[in-house]
């Protein structure tokens, strides 16, 4: 092994083989383990803003927790804010326990982009007009 005249020492360049060599795709070393990293600190610092600005206090740290877990989970930052928004817009006693309940739900339709979240509202609100329309037929067709 080669040292340096600091007496560092010189390793060498990590060998790689099977799947992360192949360059029929352009897939090698440097581009799998050398991609931009998601900056959850710059994401976490927006979600704390927009806690602030929705709930007028600080983060918690057990909403912290959930927070960095979901952007763990490849959720982007502006759906978090998006739906603390609405929560806060629509809910009739905003809290987290709303934002955690709505987020689970967007997550289990696979929605991770506020685009996702605004679209299903839309889906959402539209269902709600055509039941209120039906009942509303219903209500007429009534013989008394």
């Amino acid at each position: 092994m080669a040292t340096t005249p600091s007496s560092a020492r010189i390793l060498p360049f990590p060998q790689v083989t099977g799947i992360l060599s192949s360059t029929e795709n352009g897939d090698n070393y440097y581009n799998n383990y050398n991609k931009a990293k998601h900056d959850y600190e710059t994401s976490l610092k927006e979600v704390e803003k927009a806690y602030h600005d929705c709930f007028c206090g600080t983060l918690p740290q057990p909403i912290r927790v959930q927070v960095l877990r979901w952007l763990y989970e490849e959720v982007q930052p502006d759906l978090i804010v998006a739906v603390m928004e609405y929560t806060v817009c629509t809910a009739p006693r905003p809290s987290w326990a709303y934002v955690a309940a709505v987020m689970r739900a967007q997550l289990l339709r696979g929605c991770n982009t506020a685009e996702e979240f605004a679209s299903s509202c839309r889906e959402h609100q539209k269902e709600l007009r055509s039941s209120k329309l039906q009942r509303e037929r219903e209500l007429d067709d009534l013989p008394y």
